[in-house]
């Protein structure tokens, strides 16, 4: 039709000719030339002048009611495609094709062994559910990791674009099923076709985990996936595969821009954090030197979409899905690390932490883990006059302390320093996020808490008074005096009990221990503690006595 050919570029304008579009199509038949004429017209970027800001960073749009518009008219569009792809046959929708790459290694690799082939360039059926996937991958619904880096991917774009992934799964689960059905008793099907149909026709079963996405969404990402690695790696790899020619200082950079690169890149990662179990599985080794690559990309942006992606595998993925890539994937990631932007070091420290995590295990002594450790240390103390590295830090930190144990006093020569340090920060919610990171490294290290049991004393009463002395005011916020004040009593409780009786012994006899409202508030607490159990004891006698009389 002659109006889907040429849609106006105003989102108002497209908002009007999509309802138009859509009312003159009641009754209508859809066609495949339709709905690839209307995928090629949906926005592939979104406005650079609404999305990113003056360093071509993804950035919350200024123009609220303008963002509003735009988004309202992809949704539209999106629910459009929705539609069309409902009332399409699967295998004129390129089903067949995606099936079928699902089963290609069925009979040549065991049940365990699962692997996605990249589609062959030149079968075309399947580009068309690569570009529909790809187009949800662009507005679908964000964690709360990516939001930052997509503002754009907002309702209602979202749920139609969540509509439009669950009526290409529902294609694809159609031909899944009827080749399960065509499959001989003797033949061994795909992995992934086995897969499927499992969880397709056992709908209640159970989880070991929340799911990002449903099983037959996830399928359909899955075999999607390689055909919009294709289409996305010269956008993501252009910066990357510049610099490391050999030409690179003689020839300036003319291919993809910043926010190009980064749209892309986020709907790389996107895809691949929707994905868990087996499919996580496939579909990271295939992408995964892609992602090496786009960690090394310059912008920050980038950089962070790779590294989310890469903290996903390492997190849901399978236990052995990057030890054969151990050698390439821990020095990116430390490399990532090191000297991190503000933009990119949540994501350079949570891959960091999970991968170590991931190819060590449950071994504090692992030096992989000491050296993690070691270039978070160097961050704080490069950055950590900054509130707000400071607390990116102290968020993104702490999960290591757990994989180190007890080992984690190894440090203690650099990282208490840090935390006393932002424990009388001026920002409460530093000084919150520093406790409670303190607390938590006295619970690890408890047996090596006595010989700093004094200093972290003086510290802690120094902060409990002045919160305590501003939480009279009266504050009701949620990192407000009075939390930083209950935080630090629960850090001087935990003191209390691993500094041990001479450290017990010398603040009862101190000098001023009368005067000491942190002592004071502890005390209180272990009598409270000590009359909940007498309570709870008393209430089991009570109901021993029956069964004693009895008896």
């Amino acid at each position: 039709m002659e109006a889907a050919a040429h849609l106006p570029a105003s989102p108002k304008q497209r908002l009007e000719a999509l309802a138009s579009l859509r009312a003159q199509l009641q009754g209508v038949e859809a066609s495949v030339e339709l709905l690839e004429c209307l995928a090629a017209q949906l926005p592939s970027l979104p406005d650079p002048s609404l999305f990113a800001d003056v360093g071509s960073a993804p950035a919350a749009p200024g123009d609220a009611a303008q963002a509003a518009a735009w988004s309202a008219a992809a949704a539209a569009h999106l629910q459009l495609l929705a539609e069309l792809v409902a009332r399409l046959d699967a295998v004129a929708l390129g089903m067949e094709a995606l099936a079928a790459s699902g089963s290609s290694q069925a009979g040549s690799e065991a049940p365990g062994s699962l692997r996605i082939e990249e589609l062959d360039a030149a079968a075309t059926t399947s580009r068309l559910p690569a570009t529909l996937v790809l187009a949800a991958a662009l507005f679908g619904s964000s964690d709360p990791q990516l939001q930052p880096l997509r503002p754009w991917a907002a309702e209602p774009a979202a749920a139609a674009a969540q509509q439009l992934l669950v009526a290409l799964a529902g294609k694809l689960a159609a031909v899944l099923e009827q080749r399960r059905r065509e499959v001989q008793p003797s033949a061994q099907p795909g992995v992934l076709l086995q897969e499927v149909s499992t969880t397709l026709s056992t709908t209640s079963k159970a989880a070991s985990g929340p799911q990002p996405q449903p099983e037959a969404v996830q399928q359909l990402l899955a075999l999607a996936l390689p055909p919009a690695v294709q289409q996305l790696r010269p956008v993501v790899a252009a910066k990357v595969e510049h610099a490391k020619h050999k030409t690179a200082r003689l020839e300036p950079y003319t291919g993809p821009g910043d926010f190009e690169r980064c749209v892309a890149a986020g709907q790389l990662a996107w895809l691949l954090r929707q994905l868990s179990g087996l499919q996580l599985s496939a579909a990271g080794t295939a992408v995964l030197p892609l992602l090496l690559m786009a960690s090394e990309d310059p912008f920050p942006p980038v950089q962070a979409c790779a590294l989310w992606s890469l903290q996903h595998i390492a997190a849901a993925g399978q236990a052995g899905d990057l030890k054969p890539h151990a050698r390439l994937v821990l020095p990116a990631v430390k490399r990532a690390l090191e000297g991190a932007s503000d933009a990119a070091f949540p994501a350079a420290a949570a891959a960091a932490i999970e991968v170590v995590g991931r190819l060590e295990g449950p071994n504090p002594y692992a030096q992989a883990y000491h050296d993690v450790m070691s270039v978070l240390l160097g961050e704080g103390e490069l950055g950590g006059h900054k509130p707000e590295r400071a607390a990116a830090w102290l968020a993104a930190a702490p999960p290591l302390f757990p994989r180190l144990g007890l080992q984690l006093a190894s440090h203690f020569s650099r990282l208490m320093p840090l935390l006393l340090g932002w424990c009388r920060a001026p920002q409460q919610h530093v000084r919150l996020a520093a406790l409670r990171a303190l607390l938590e490294a006295i619970r690890l290290t408890w047996p090596r808490i006595p010989v700093h049991a004094a200093v972290l004393w003086r510290v802690l009463r120094s902060v409990h008074s002045e919160e305590t002395g501003c939480s009279r005011v009266g504050s009701s916020e949620a990192d407000g005096p009075a939390a930083v004040a209950a935080v630090a009593l629960d850090c001087a409780l935990a003191l209390w009990f691993a500094g041990g009786t001479v450290f017990q012994s010398e603040l009862m006899t101190a000098k001023g221990s009368a005067a000491d409202e942190l002592l004071q508030a502890v005390m209180q607490r272990l009598e409270e503690c000590a009359e909940r159990e007498q309570e709870a004891a008393g209430a089991a006698q009570q109901a021993q006595q029956p069964l004693i009389q009895v008896l």
